[in-house]
């Protein structure tokens, strides 16, 4: 288990110079543009297009025992000796994210149905750090052959960018959908937020 700062801050320099990320921890605004899964666009947050992205968590409670630390890198990096070092003794699970051209998180088995169900929120709905099989969305659509299940949720998102991609997969998906299923976060009850309009 990772038990002190000076063991990631030693590390900074190989994970920026790799396009690596730390998510869920106070080294998270250090990350480069590249490490991340999601983009600004306007307001609202998105999640980045046709993403390959190996993401764990690691094994640490220095900072959040119930919001562990997580790492992601693109999955074709060659990382630096240490790095890897430091992944193959503290990551554990690790996953492909694969968001598609769209930017939604994948939903398996792939269904071809005209009829959508769109599953949105945030990295509950996401599933960012679980097999793409294992999301909500994935769960759903095995159980149901009948409709495709659309998995709109964005990992840290608040309330404003999940009112924005609904209002893209709305326009999108116009006369098709069927029902929309919102997985509630704990960031969904947060007070004083302001709703902005979802950019043209």
């Amino acid at each position: 288990m990772i038990v002190s700062v000076e063991q990631i801050e030693a590390l900074l320099a190989a994970m920026k110079a790799s396009g690596a990320g730390l998510g869920n921890s106070p080294f998270s605004s250090q990350k480069p543009e590249d490490a991340s899964v999601n983009s600004a666009k306007g307001h609202c947050l998105e999640q980045k297009p046709n993403l390959h992205k190996k993401v764990s968590y690691l094994r640490s409670s220095l900072f959040n025992p119930f919001d562990q630390l997580s790492f992601f890198v693109d999955a074709e990096r060659t990382l630096p000796t240490d790095l890897q070092a430091f992944l193959d003794r503290y990551a554990f699970r690790i996953i492909d994210h694969t968001p598609n051209e769209l930017g939604e998180h994948i939903t398996l088995p792939k269904v071809d149905a005209p009829r959508v169900v769109l599953v949105a929120g945030d990295r509950l709905a996401n599933g960012i750090a679980i097999d793409a099989t294992e999301t909500r969305s994935s769960q759903l659509q095995a159980d149901d052959s009948t409709r495709r299940y659309i998995n709109l949720g964005i990992a840290r998102a608040n309330a404003s960018d999940i009112a924005y991609a609904l209002d893209r997969a709305a326009t999108r998906h116009h006369g098709d959908i069927d029902e929309l299923i919102y997985v509630l976060g704990e960031n969904d009850f947060d007070q004083g937020g302001v709703i902005p309009t979802p950019p043209s």
